[in-house]
């Protein structure tokens, strides 16, 4: 099977893979899984997370809690959940990248649990409100079995949630979990995934879930791409993404 190829009108102005480009990767070489087994541990992608969740009209952080809390219950009873938030403090290498689709938000809100959400854009196209709502929303507790990574408990030093989960899936691995899931829609974070599972040969089964409800297994992706896995890491980096793995924090 040959690896997707992009011609010159696939690269922007900036360099960067066109966006439409980008997100046919995972449809057209992840492979399916079917009957997928319950994980040991879900990896949540809480920046994909308020993307694709529904916002609450007129409403406040609580009922944006209420849904993502809805959203991941149905992962089985037992199942460790680690929320990941980006961490975008003073400059980062995503600045750019934001910026050129779609902006800054021109109002940054100082928010609280019960003070109402401004608008889903206002949010998470303005560095500032996009850091409030995850200190926000990394305060409520969602059950027993979710923790909160990010710069409010330590963790691992890394501006991107997308490279922070790849070693959180390293150090999940290395400790002897099975089944380990991500959950995240992004095409980005594929890339990583199949890239680092097939370079470090990893024995856990390694899930994608997506928000179409497709689980990819990418440890039948990598062996259907074999050496091919290490060649897609150059996407990642036209992407405008950092494909750098971060430092666990002292």
């Amino acid at each position: 099977m040959s690896c997707v190829q992009f011609h010159q009108s696939s690269i922007d102005e900036y360099g960067y893979l066109r966006k439409g480009y980008k997100s046919a990767l995972a449809n057209q070489l992840g492979v399916e899984k079917v009957d997928a087994s319950n994980p040991d541990v879900v990896l949540v992608d809480m920046q994909q997370m308020l993307y694709n969740i529904i916002w609450p009209l007129g409403g406040d952080a609580t009922m944006l809690f209420e849904n993502i809390k809805r959203r991941l219950s149905y992962y089985p009873a037992g199942t460790e959940k680690l929320k990941v938030f980006d961490r975008y403090e003073d400059l980062s290498a995503k600045d750019q990248e934001r910026m050129r689709r779609g902006g800054e938000g021109s109002i940054d809100f100082n928010l609280t649990i019960n003070s109402p959400l401004p608008k889903r854009d206002t949010i998470l196209k303005n560095k500032h409100n996009k850091l409030e709502l995850s200190r926000v929303l990394s305060t409520m507790d969602m059950d027993a079995e979710m923790s909160v990574d990010s710069r409010y408990s330590g963790g691992f030093k890394h501006d991107e949630a997308d490279v922070t989960m790849i070693a959180y899936l390293l150090q999940a691995a290395e400790s002897g979990k099975a089944v380990i899931r991500i959950f995240c829609n992004g095409t980005d974070v594929f890339v990583l995934l199949v890239y680092w599972v097939y370079k470090m040969q990893l024995n856990a089964e390694v899930q994608m879930d997506r928000w179409n409800e497709v689980v990819l297994d990418i440890n039948a992706t990598c062996l259907q791409l074999e050496t091919k896995c290490l060649q897609l890491l150059a996407m990642h980096a036209i992407s405008g993404c950092d494909s750098i793995l971060p430092v666990q924090q002292g």
